[in-house]
């Protein structure tokens, strides 16, 4: 029976394994160059993957077919594209993203004054000052 169970699972494991397709891709900018740390998500689906510094991402998808990429990052406009994912797919596509200019009102800093560690710290120099001196004058 264990024998069984172990054939089976051993049998599913490799189907899921070898039943993946592998899709790969670059991500540039509108000068061709290439944008790394962008985060590509596929619509509906736990699938995923981050670009490396090179542009360039894998994922492995479980089945052929259509797919809807969401690729973003946090200078670009986010981009989504319809993919078809088939068996012996080789060349890799490009994904061209454009520069996003984002706006910053203003920031807001804010800063306090401790009373009580500044006071502290003014008391721990003034021992340290009787300290020296006191050593000063045993020499």
């Amino acid at each position: 029976m264990k024998k069984l169970q172990l054939f089976i699972l051993l049998t599913l494991s490799c189907i899921s394994f070898y039943g993946q397709i592998s899709f790969t891709g670059v991500v540039k900018d509108e000068s061709n160059n290439p944008i790394g740390f962008v985060f590509v998500k596929v619509k509906d689906q736990s699938l995923g993957a981050k670009t490396d510094a090179n542009g360039n991402f894998r994922i492995n998808f479980p089945f052929k077919g259509e797919y809807i990429l969401e690729l973003s990052n946090l200078n670009y406009e986010t981009l989504t594209k319809t993919v078809v994912v088939a068996e012996g797919q080789n060349e890799m596509q490009t994904f061209v993203m454009k520069t996003s200019i984002k706006k910053v009102k203003g920031a807001l800093v804010r800063g306090s004054k401790n009373k009580e560690s500044e006071q502290a710290t003014l008391l721990d120099q003034k021992k340290q000052v009787v300290i020296q001196e006191k050593m000063g004058s045993q020499e």
